[in-house]
């Protein structure tokens, strides 16, 4: 197996999200001449391929990713042949880059599903797909967790040895200081299980932003499930109003279209209050278990800022 390192996988990552963008960029250039006004209230089926995402430098289909979604589940249990193991430079090693692979691989595999997802929110497998994606980020992160435990259990003596016996292990390095330097927040077993079940994203090697909260997913469903008013245009033409019309139509040379959008527009949101104040308290919870740095209220487990790992608070 090929040795990749953490940087050298994001890095991949990074180009491939590139050329997606890119990829979206070319094709909206070559069909320049052909003339098409968006238009909010249209299906998605009836807008042309040059103004949607070209996902295919993830995956060509969604069938071709079904086949990397088994190949990485079958091969996750592999990992925990290293369990026990890893006081062994060359083990340590070995085990890192099969990690690695499958954490690269599925990370192709979770973008391309939310990606989709987010492109036909309406679209219940393209959902499926996604919560799969993040199952298996889960499984994968489970599989591993024997990883932190031996890494933390070295001393620095030994994984400088270990370095310097199987130099190729310098590439991990980064990865294992990380790992090392948050030593002193590991709680029991019985508490890390806990603050697991709560929503902990200390160990979590993945953007925060693509883990939601119960409180996200739950706001998320109901602006999908809505049901949007119609409003009339400047040409008197009964349109539907949406998030995306409501931003066009805001903007409407019509005061009068204008007015009318932001009214049915506030009316559709009032009917959902309480659904919006049930997720606001819930993500106002998690903010309160695991509040940033400068939070006057005592997290649960110590925070760090994001630019310098810097411990900020602690709780005794």
């Amino acid at each position: 197996m090929t040795s990749s390192s953490p940087a050298a996988a994001g890095v991949r990552l990074l180009a491939l999200a590139l050329a997606v963008t890119l990829g979206g960029s070319t094709l909206a250039r070559a069909g320049e001449d052909v003339p098409y006004v968006p238009d909010p209230a249209a299906d998605r089926a009836d807008v042309p391929d040059r103004y949607k995402w070209d996902l295919t430098p993830l995956f060509a289909s969604p069938e071709a990713w079904e086949q990397a979604y088994a190949a990485v589940a079958a091969q996750l249990p592999t990992l925990t042949a290293f369990r026990g193991q890893l006081d062994d430079p060359q083990a340590l090693h070995d085990c890192l880059t099969l990690y690695f692979d499958l954490h690269d691989r599925t990370n192709h595999i979770t973008l391309y599903a939310a990606l989709l997802s987010d492109a036909e929110q309406r679209h219940e497998p393209y959902q499926a797909m996604s919560s799969r994606g993040m199952g298996l980020m889960d499984r994968l992160m489970g599989e591993a967790t024997f990883i932190r435990a031996e890494v933390l259990a070295l001393s620095d003596k030994d994984l400088d040895r270990g370095v310097r016996k199987v130099p190729e292990l310098a590439d991990y390095r980064r990865y294992l200081d990380e790992v090392r330097r948050r030593r002193h927040t590991v709680l029991s077993e019985d508490a890390e299980r806990v603050l697991s079940l709560m929503g902990d994203n200390l160990w979590a090697e993945i953007d925060l932003n693509e883990i939601p909260s119960t409180a996200e997913s739950a706001y998320v469903a109901m602006l999908t499930d809505m049901v949007w008013p119609t409003i009339r245009d400047g040409e008197g033409n009964e349109v539907p109003l949406g998030m995306s019309g409501y931003v066009r139509y805001r903007r409407d040379p019509d005061r009068e279209v204008r007015r009318e959008a932001v009214a049915a527009f506030m009316g559709a949101l009032r009917q959902y209050e309480h659904v919006f104040a049930a997720t606001l308290g819930g993500r106002r919870s998690s903010t309160c278990r695991w509040p940033g740095p400068g939070a006057t209220t005592p997290p649960v487990r110590p925070t760090w800022t994001r630019t310098t790992w810097t411990r900020s608070s602690t709780t005794t």
